[in-house]
């Protein structure tokens, strides 16, 4: 579809020049801009901006390649080289340094091992983030199965939303790692544990990383649990009846919930008491603060790992 002759490439327009053209338009000519043609700018700036991204992976790689053909880097084993050449590209785009570890792994990645990705990138098959999603994917992969999935995936990645795109891929991955699967995850499972992120307003996040079947059991747990409250009075939603539930269970040692299903009619409605655990929290105030010389408040600190309680 071809722009109406009175519009100019806003691409290379300034924001001010942008601003002061839309300005100008006149009537007649706002209602030529349909939406067909406002679409199709659209389209076609995200596909630049595709480009783009491929241009800048390139330049990333050619970027490493130089430091290390020009200091060594190959051969140093110290990872002293990579963690300058990280903080260096970090301080050049302004961004943090594991956003430049990322990128740099990425385009090694696209260069080295996806050039058929980058290619597609490259003229605007689909966008940067579906780019970077193959890529982070293929860690772990052996040389072949990196080549399979690509082959696999690509299809997918100018079809797909990008949050519909990660589930394919992820499962198309699986596929590809089908024969070491078992091993997999027994390597993965050695690596569970819980750790707690704090938030604000007072709150914050718990998360556990563990088998998907204990994972599953332990969220129909706590629906379970959460239905078993819900009646007449309770006003309550579900997700903050499954919440305090999941507290309770871990805080309070007299927490009762109920039995998991028996097969029996009245299976959910028997009581089972659950030993919890004691949480330890600690207050840490400023040594200024406490002499008043400074303003700065406290703190409320973790202590790590909880302590199983013994019902006192």
């Amino acid at each position: 579809m071809k722009y109406p002759d009175f519009m100019p490439d806003l691409a290379s327009m300034t924001p001010e020049e942008q601003v002061d053209w839309n300005a100008e338009l006149g009537p007649d000519e706002v209602n030529v801009l349909d939406a067909d043609v406002l679409l199709e700018g659209l389209v076609q700036s995200r596909r630049e901006r595709a480009q783009q991204a491929a241009f800048e992976f390139a330049r990333v790689d050619q970027f490493r390649r130089h430091r290390e053909d020009c200091t060594a880097g190959r051969t140093d084993t110290s990872g002293l080289f990579g963690r300058a050449l990280r903080a260096e590209l970090a301080a050049a785009l302004c961004i943090p340094e594991n956003a430049a570890e990322a990128l740099l792994v990425r385009s090694r990645t696209l260069i080295d091992d996806l050039p058929e990705t980058l290619w597609r990138l490259g003229v605007g098959r689909f966008s940067e983030r579906h780019a970077s999603i193959i890529a982070d994917l293929t860690a772990g992969l052996t040389p072949e199965q990196v080549r399979q999935f690509e082959e696999q995936v690509l299809e997918y990645a100018e079809t797909l939303t990008v949050g519909l795109f990660t589930r394919k891929a992820e499962q198309i991955k699986e596929l590809v790692q089908a024969a070491d699967m078992e091993q997999r995850h027994t390597e993965a499972r050695s690596n569970r544990e819980v750790w707690v992120e704090p938030g604000g307003n007072g709150m914050g996040w718990l998360t556990a990383y563990l088998p998907n079947t204990q994972i599953v059991a332990i969220d129909n747990r706590l629906t379970a649990a959460a239905r078993s409250l819900q009646g007449e009075g309770e006003d309550r939603t579900l997700r903050q009846l499954r919440a305090d539930a999941f507290a309770d269970i871990l805080t309070d040692p007299g927490a009762i919930i109920p039995a998991d299903e028996s097969g029996t009619e009245s299976g959910l409605r028997i009581p089972t008491v659950h030993r919890g655990i004691r949480a330890e929290v600690s207050l840490v105030v400023p040594a200024l603060s406490v002499m008043g010389q400074g303003g700065d408040p406290g703190d409320a600190g973790r202590r790590y790992p909880y302590r199983c309680g013994d019902g006192a």
